[in-house]
């Protein structure tokens, strides 16, 4: 990390950009997910903080598919190790897609897109009703799919904490 640098770029594969990240340290301390928004609240200076405010980063916030930011930024008295697990999704432009993933979704990618291309007007091949099937089959397994992830079949269960109110 750049001393005084609040935005990074993504080190992203090939063909593919960061839909979200799952978990990020910085020397091996949790970063906490937070909003723009947020970080505003926190530091009202921020990014524009004088040099004497920067710190080892506390929060992380996802710019965009290509860049984060952390605060405060971080300063010169350490260097600074950022690790992350990230979600990929592949790129409009990407010619191939992760065995495992395609292996999962490729029955359902196929009913979505059998779905939209049989509802297209004026076309040799529309074919409402078989468009309807497509897209009760694609309802289907996509419904399956998240009822899998709730019952634990991915990489983690939902969890809620009740707050105080009296």
């Amino acid at each position: 990390m750049t001393t005084g640098a609040a935005e990074y770029a993504y080190e992203s594969p090939t063909d593919s950009e960061v839909h979200a990240f799952i978990t990020a340290t910085c020397n091996d301390q949790q970063l906490k997910p937070v909003t723009i928004e947020q970080l505003y609240d926190l530091y009202p200076k921020w990014p524009n903080q004088a040099s004497n405010e920067y710190a080892q980063p506390k929060y992380i916030t996802q710019l965009d598919p290509d860049n984060f930011m952390v605060a405060p930024q971080p300063d010169s008295t350490t260097t600074y190790d950022v690790r992350m697990i990230v979600c990929l999704k592949p790129l409009r432009t990407a010619t191939t897609m992760d065995k495992t993933v395609l292996d999962d979704l490729e029955t359902v990618i196929m009913h979505g897109a059998l779905q939209h291309l049989l509802v297209l007007p004026d076309r040799t091949w529309s074919d409402r009703e078989l468009a309807s099937y497509h897209a009760k089959q694609f309802a289907f397994k996509l419904s399956e799919r998240r009822a899998r992830g709730n019952l634990g079949a991915s990489r983690a269960s939902m969890r809620v904490q009740a707050q105080k109110f009296a």
